[in-house]
């Protein structure tokens, strides 16, 4: 028996894609497929005997259960409101850690961060998508869905420049402070220069090597404070999660995943 595996689109794209393909069928010499045949094909099975198709059948299930999203999975259980405020704990936990960077930090120090943001990415986004589809009528959700996507890519790029713009001005600050407290006969200036210079640097290049080390000690300060700002901005937000409906509905974890 010849069989292939496919996924079928949601009823809701489903129509849309036919109104789209409706007025433009006449105008062209395809055969085309019936809506209610829709498919995406993942694998053509060419011989699959008889008494192998309960088999086949139970391996399908077992595999779309195992390449389901975790968060995916567990959002039909709990509501997406603690598996939100999860989300931003481990984000401000992320953020408290690297503010604690040195220059001297090592790769255990940039890596744990990454670990814990992976888990506030697991469950954020499905969890926020939930929250947001929460108690929208079903032939609403694709219009729901464009919504939250325009304003959440705004947001973030009012974000982006805000963030850089906060960033830079208070690198800015940080090294005006520390040239500050740097005279042209401090002892340690001198030191500096005078060991840049024995080792073949001009004094020009000296001076230019050790400014270099100001502004990088300057950019690091600035990131310390502004990860340490974003950890505390993060948790002030966590009681607006609060404010909404309880959400357990499945649509929007597999939106998200999806």
């Amino acid at each position: 028996m010849r069989m292939f595996v496919a996924v079928r689109p949601p009823d809701e794209a489903t129509e849309h894609l036919d109104e789209f393909l409706e007025p433009r069928r006449e105008h062209g010499s395809f055969r085309w497929t019936s809506p209610d045949q829709l498919h995406l094909t993942l694998a053509f099975l060419e011989q699959v005997p008889d008494r192998a198709l309960d088999a086949l059948v139970e391996g399908l299930q077992r595999g779309a259960a195992r390449r389901t999203p975790f968060a995916a999975r567990i959002m039909n259980r709990i509501d997406a409101r603690w598996a939100a405020t999860v989300a931003l704990l481990a984000f401000a936990l992320s953020f408290f850690m690297r503010s604690g960077y040195t220059p001297d930090a090592d790769f255990r120090a940039f890596v744990m961060p990454m670990l814990v943001q992976g888990v506030a990415m697991s469950t954020f986004f499905i969890s926020m998508v939930t929250l947001c589809l929460n108690g929208v009528p079903q032939h609403q959700v694709p219009a729901a869905s464009g919504l939250t996507n325009f304003a959440r890519i705004t947001a973030g790029s009012f974000a982006a420049s805000i963030a850089t713009t906060v960033w830079d001005r208070s690198e800015a600050l940080h090294q005006t402070r520390l040239s500050e407290t740097v005279a042209s006969t401090d002892p340690a200036w001198l030191a500096a220069i005078g060991k840049l210079h024995a080792a073949g640097l001009s004094l020009p290049q000296a001076a230019g090597a050790v400014t270099n080390q100001f502004v990088n000690q300057a950019y690091l300060l600035a990131s310390v404070d502004f990860f340490r700002v974003s950890a505390w901005l993060i948790v002030a937000m966590i009681p607006l999660i609060w404010l909404t409906r309880k959400a357990m509905s499945g649509g929007g974890a597999h939106a998200a995943a999806d």
